[in-house]
């Protein structure tokens, strides 16, 4: 799944997005792993902070 992405950003950006894909890819998997945990945190903060705005609100207009 996230490889997938990856691979998608290397196909669809810039020389800089390739050289950022290579990178990834020479790093051990203990540090590949550790990236990968940072993004999904900060994604999952993203969402959830979002969901609960729309949640609040939406209580607020009812």
């Amino acid at each position: 799944m996230v490889h997938k992405i990856f691979i998608i950003l290397y196909l669809t950006f810039n020389k800089f997005q390739g050289l950022v894909y290579r990178w990834y890819f020479t790093l051990n998997p203990k540090m590949k792993l550790k990236i990968l945990k940072n993004i999904n945190y900060a994604i999952n903060y993203f969402l959830y902070s979002w969901l609960n705005y729309l949640y609040y609100f939406n209580s607020a207009i009812y």
